[in-house]
């Protein structure tokens, strides 16, 4: 049988032993299966880069507009990853290819969502495959993006 727990963590900041925080708040046994997010582990690596600290080249400004992301998110990417292709998500589901309710109940919220940040870069970090690196900025100040890995 498997049983799934959730464990509520406080907000992760760099520095915190993400390990000891776990254990003081579950009693793990032998053969139990501890699962931590890629986010969670960025925060406490200290994977944090201040947006305002970005400096975009004209390469990535171009890159930007053409997919319609964050001009500093694009940035980030391209330094920590290679890109591979492009899903123009937000013309697929506004042409109908695809239907927004396949990604969320809310599909307004989708389009919302989409309207800003209209593609996903698919991209190589190391030997994996990503979108946008795995760079996002959930769950995070506007301050702030975590990449999943260091850059090149």
């Amino acid at each position: 049988m498997i049983k799934l727990i959730g464990i509520e963590l406080p907000e992760i900041k760099p520095g915190d032993d993400v390990g000891r925080l776990i254990c003081e708040r579950v009693d793990l046994e032998d053969h139990d299966v501890v699962v931590v997010t890629s986010k969670v582990v960025s925060k406490a690596e200290g994977r944090l880069v201040k947006v305002n600290d970005i400096t975009p080249s004209k390469e990535v400004e171009k890159l930007a507009k053409k997919t319609g992301k964050p001009v500093e998110l694009v940035e980030l990417i391209m330094r920590n990853s290679e890109i591979v292709g492009v899903i123009p998500v937000f013309s697929l589901i506004n042409d109908g290819a695809v239907d927004a309710k396949m990604l969320s109940e809310n599909a307004k919220l989708v389009k919302a969502v989409l309207k800003r940040d209209k593609s996903l870069l698919v991209t190589l970090v190391g030997k994996s495959l990503y979108t946008d690196a795995g760079i996002d900025f959930s769950n995070a100040s506007r301050l702030c993006c975590t990449p999943t890995r260091e850059p090149k």
